[in-house]
C-alpha cells in the first residue's frame, strides 16, 4: 500500500514538473523573453526629489549625499537634506560636499524644528522634508526616501 502510494505521488510529481517545463516555455527564464521598457519617445520623464533626514552624521554626509547627487537621471532631480538637531558639522559638511560636485544648487539643507511628543526622530525628520517639498511650485512625481548613511551605487 505503501509503494503504490509512494509510486502515485512520484508519478503525479513528474507529471506537474512536465507540465510546468514543456506547457509554460521556460517560465523560470521569463526575464529573457520580456522586451526591453524604454521611456516614450518625447515624453518627460517623473520629476523625483530625494529626501535624506541626518543627525550626527559628519563622519558619512559627504559620501552618502554625494552619492545621492550624483545620480544618472534624465528627469528633474533634486535633494533635499534635513539636519535633525545634530551637534556636529552635518550641514556644513553636506553644503560644501555638494559644492565641491558642482551639484549645490540641486540641494536644500533645511533645519528639523524641535520634535514633537509623539514623533521619533527619524520621522519627524522626514515629515520636516516631506512638508517642505511639498511646500514648494512644484511637488514633484515621486519622492525618494533615504538615509544619510547609505552609500548608493
Amino acid at each position: 500500500m505503501f509503494a503504490t502510494m509512494l509510486l502515485i505521488a512520484a508519478a503525479l510529481s513528474l507529471i506537474i514538473w512536465l507540465y510546468l517545463t514543456f506547457a509554460h516555455h521556460g517560465f523560470w527564464r521569463r526575464r529573457e523573453f520580456l522586451p526591453p521598457n524604454p521611456a516614450p519617445p518625447n515624453k518627460a520623464q517623473p520629476s523625483v526629489i530625494s529626501c535624506t533626514p541626518a543627525r550626527n552624521e559628519a563622519e558619512l554626509i559627504a559620501q552618502s549625499l554625494g552619492s545621492i547627487l550624483e545620480q544618472s537621471y534624465d528627469g528633474s532631480f533634486r535633494s533635499v537634506l534635513i539636519d535633525d538637531s545634530s551637534h556636529d558639522d552635518t550641514s556644513k559638511i553636506a553644503a560644501d560636499a555638494a559644492d565641491a560636485l558642482g551639484l549645490a544648487d540641486q540641494l536644500d539643507i533645511i533645519q528639523a524644528p524641535e520634535l514633537p511628543i509623539g514623533w521619533s526622530g527619524k520621522l519627524w525628520a522626514l515629515q520636516t522634508g516631506l512638508d517642505h517639498i511639498q511646500s514648494t511650485k512644484s511637488p514633484p512625481d515621486y519622492y525618494w526616501l533615504s538615509d544619510a548613511d547609505i552609500d548608493h551605487d
